[in-house]
């Protein structure tokens, strides 16, 4: 990402690759036109820059996404496709983020993470995250509580 704050570590398989999608700007008036104009800003070339993956047709299975500030990170994400859930990738993404933000000299991390996961509070619980604090209805889809965890000195 060419936004300075924000890092995105991507998890891919290397047996499957995806057909590139075809972006076309539809010259026009209207919500289509809009919408086709929209896409072609933020086509991940341009918004991205051309170091998002080695190839656009990488099949995602996982991501981590954290914003870094001063000496402290957030994870903002963490996700992995259900098809290679219980594989680890969640754990290596972990894993990722704390080596990537201890060269950037970090010493904390936050994340929110539900209260109904308990598999992520056994693997952050696993790293030394500790629960700071509940965000009673935290999430909007469904008003779901959260657990603020954080551990230091990593």
């Amino acid at each position: 990402l060419q936004n300075q704050i924000a890092r995105l570590i991507v998890a891919c398989d290397k047996s499957k690759t995806v057909e590139a999608p075809e972006l076309k700007v539809t010259p026009g008036k209207g919500i289509s036109g809009l919408v086709s104009r929209i896409r072609w800003l933020f086509h991940h070339e341009r918004f991205f820059g051309n170091k998002l993956l080695p190839s656009s047709r990488q099949y995602v299975v996982g991501f981590a996404s954290i914003w870094v500030m001063a000496n402290e990170t957030h994870i903002t994400n963490i996700a992995v496709r259900n098809l290679y859930q219980r594989q680890g990738i969640g754990e290596r993404l972990l894993i990722s983020v704390i080596d990537l933000v201890t060269k950037l000299n970090v010493n904390i991390i936050t994340l929110e993470v539900r209260v109904s996961n308990t598999p992520a509070h056994s693997l952050y619980n696993k790293y030394g995250f500790t629960r700071v604090v509940m965000r009673p209805g935290y999430y909007t889809d469904n008003r779901e509580d959260a657990l603020l965890m954080s551990t230091e000195n990593i």
